[in-house]
């Protein structure tokens, strides 16, 4: 990962939920920790237009990613066979109603683009027969099944919004304006984590070699390795390395300093590792066309 920004990203993060977790701590010292609640608001600014054809691009494959997540909440809190009630269903309409926050935003920048966004799918199908076999059975019939698929969605929203940063950066106004909505998918995902948790599942609040495999991964043809393979959200999530503008290594050695050991597990948490457009894509295309 080449982590141009990332510091910007980190401080804009909110700070108040302080912790002892080792991912915690080795953000610390970097310079923010991460908060796994889900926040209040989402954007205090109108978005800025977009100055580059690129850009245009980018701002379009977030929106379909936006529009996934939004059909799959309220397809959940349709669902009578699922029947989400109490706090859960609270949290699944906060979820729903932040996704519209995020397409309001994408459409606005495209708007003052002088681009008429793109529109929903016709259908959005979340058990994933789009491919010719059920392969989320209960992703609208049980907790357990909805969370899970619900985890995976964020945790690739984290990814993809990573990945479509990174070719921002020329788009200084406008990387401004994502890289807020990138903090409040991460923390969607911790959320939905921290949810799961609760309910007996083995993860953590943030990807890890430690968490238990999903029971049904969303996996899709990646072309992050050569030759392609089939990959799942969290391929190459693992990575120990990451690297500043120019390739050059960050040294963790010498700045993480003090009486906290870090291990390479710890640091292969800390990062989100982001997702490339094509594999972006092709795990979207399970759900639309």
């Amino acid at each position: 990962m080449n982590v141009f920004s990332l510091f910007d990203y980190l401080a804009s993060v909110d700070t108040a939920q302080a912790g002892p977790a080792p991912r915690r701590a080795l953000l610390h010292q970097l310079g923010r920790a991460a908060a796994a609640a889900l926040p209040l608001g989402v954007l205090s600014t109108a978005p800025a237009a977009a100055s580059t054809l690129a850009s245009l691009d980018q701002l379009a494959l977030l929106l379909r990613l936006e529009y996934t997540q939004r059909a799959f909440y309220t397809q959940a809190l349709a669902s009578t066979a699922l029947g989400l009630s109490g706090s859960l269903r609270d949290d699944v309409v906060r979820l729903q109603s932040q996704q519209q926050q995020h397409i309001d935003f994408l459409n606005q920048a495209l708007l003052n683009s002088g681009v008429t966004p793109p529109t929903p799918a016709a259908t959005y199908n979340f058990s994933g027969s789009r491919t010719g076999s059920i392969l989320f059975p209960n992703a609208l019939t049980t907790e357990a099944g909805f969370l899970e698929l619900a985890q995976q969605l964020e945790d690739a929203g984290v990814r993809i919004y990573l990945g479509q940063l990174s070719l921002l950066t020329a788009d200084r106004p406008l990387l401004g304006g994502v890289q807020r909505l990138a903090t409040v998918e991460s923390r969607h995902a911790a959320h939905l984590r921290t949810l799961r948790r609760r309910r007996g599942a083995q993860v953590k609040g943030w990807p890890s070699a430690a968490d238990l495999v999903p029971t049904y991964p969303v996996q899709f043809t990646t072309q992050a390795t050569t030759p392609a393979s089939t990959g799942t959200v969290y391929s190459g999530e693992a990575t120990e390395q990451q690297f500043l503008s120019g390739y050059r290594q960050v040294p963790f050695t010498a700045l993480l300093i003090g009486t906290y050991i870090v291990q390479s597990t710890a640091i292969a948490e800390a990062f989100d590792e982001p997702m490339v457009t094509q594999d972006a894509i092709s795990l979207l295309n399970i759900f639309s066309a």
